[in-house]
């Protein structure tokens, strides 16, 4: 039982459907960051509980469901601000921000500047 502790998540019983839930988790929440499932809703769909989706989910990706979200969010708004011409509503809307403030906040947070700073 020790043993099975130390071994990575991969190789314990079950590993392999366990990071096959824990991928589609992930695809999951890249492919809807607009409008994300909950945590609740997304350990429904890749059939585990919720509680067991977080545990696994930040012992594999050495990170959490919600940062891991805020990660991609981030990255996929300053995608869109560096090379599209949207303006930062739009942004905030396709990254799943139903505000422009809750977003203009939450990517000066990130990264240290609004998104009206890295447009310019």
């Amino acid at each position: 039982m020790l043993l099975q502790a130390r071994l990575p998540l991969d190789l314990r019983d079950g590993g392999s459907f366990r990071v096959q839930r824990l991928e589609m988790a992930r695809q999951i929440l890249e492919q809807r960051i607009a409008n994300p499932p909950t945590q609740k809703e997304l350990a429904a769909e890749v059939l585990t509980s919720e509680s067991k989706l977080r545990k696994d989910f930040k012992e594999y990706f050495s990170v959490t469901i919600h940062d891991y979200l805020t990660r991609v969010r981030m990255e996929k708004a300053k995608s869109y601000l560096l090379e599209d011409k949207m303006t930062v509503y739009e942004v905030a809307l396709l990254t799943g921000y139903g505000h422009q403030n809750n977003f203009s906040s939450a990517f000066k947070k990130y990264y240290g500047i609004s998104p009206g700073e890295l447009k310019m």
